[in-house]
């Protein structure tokens, strides 16, 4: 049995360029060598096959290959394709034309955000693949990204691991959601419905929330601390569900803005007196791993979504002030 484990890609090319040019000379003038090299490489070639490859006719006949020649030809091209497949592929890559970038995210985030960042990566480069797992838990996509399961995740900030690159992307302010026609926060006048509500008055009211072990805590956390406590009717990590239930009259909620669908004409938004800590999101990735292009196109794309998206940073604030 021939073992070829010591052929080189070289060795291939010469194979090819004498069956296309029909001379040890033609083919030197192809490969850009003397015709002594050319010959000094099929001679290893053949040696390595342990198999006669060419017919050297003397005089003005072509060079031509033997029957062993053919074969090993036929699978020389298949390689030399590959690699050059190859070649294309990783200079695609670096240009960030193509690649695959998994990202760690969370439903509103998937809803809101990734349409755009996503389809301004795919108009550009359509050979890129994206791929998103997507969780509740902070704690979950912290460790699919230490874990190396997915490249770059969208967090809840803020977020202190020294095993992790942080940059924050904005803030997202928490709103109340209503019914449209709801009378007990609607105001005295009813052809002037208020736009912001006194936290106060939310006390005891009915509330549709998030689950107890989501990272909706902080919210209830801030109204206990301002001495208002809901009476909870419904939960569910659903945002949809968790607004269509507002709609239908069940109760209130506090959501962070960017969880609500603000087209739906049977849902009033309304802001809250105090405001609530807003929600801070930030894109996290492993320190010091490899971020080939379309991550980073990806990464640069999605800082553009949020800035159009999301209240900036008090940091950047303070920034535009100075």
């Amino acid at each position: 049995m021939a073992y070829l484990h010591d052929l080189d890609i070289q060795q291939l090319l010469t194979l090819a360029a004498i069956s296309e040019e029909g001379s040890f000379g033609g083919a030197a003038d192809v490969l850009g060598f003397s015709q002594s090299g050319v010959s000094q490489q099929a001679a290893a070639l053949e040696k390595a096959v342990g198999h006669q490859l060419f017919n050297r006719p003397k005089g003005p006949k072509p060079a031509s290959l033997t029957e062993a020649g053919q074969i090993l030809l036929n699978h020389a091209e298949l390689v030399i394709a590959r690699l050059e497949q190859a070649g294309q592929e990783l200079d695609d890559l670096a240009a960030g034309s193509r690649g695959r970038v998994m990202c760690g995210t969370f439903q509103s985030i998937s809803v809101e955000l990734l349409p755009t960042v996503v389809g301004q990566l795919l108009l550009n480069s359509p050979g890129v693949e994206v791929e998103l797992i997507e969780s509740t838990s902070n704690a979950k996509l912290i460790e699919l990204l230490v874990s190396g399961k997915v490249d770059v995740s969208f967090l809840i900030g803020p977020v202190d691991d020294p095993r992790l690159e942080i940059i924050e992307l904005g803030q997202d302010p928490m709103v109340l959601l209503a019914p449209r026609h709801d009378e007990v926060l609607m105001g005295p006048d009813p052809e002037t419905p208020r736009t912001a509500v006194p936290i106060h008055e939310l006390h005891e009211q009915p509330f549709i929330s998030q689950t107890e072990d989501s990272d909706h805590v902080p919210v209830e956390t801030s109204l206990l601390a301002l001495g208002v406590k809901p009476r909870y009717v419904f939960r569910t990590n659903d945002n949809g569900a968790l607004q269509a239930m507002v709609r239908t009259g069940a109760g209130y909620s506090i959501m962070p803005k960017l969880t609500v669908d603000e087209t739906d004409p049977d849902i009033r938004i309304m802001e809250l007196e105090p405001p609530l800590p807003k929600r801070t999101i930030v894109l996290a990735l492993r320190k010091s791993a490899l971020r080939i292009p379309a991550l980073q196109t990806f990464m640069d794309l999605s800082v553009r979504a949020s800035r159009e998206r999301l209240d900036a940073m008090p940091e950047q604030l303070k920034e535009l002030a100075s």
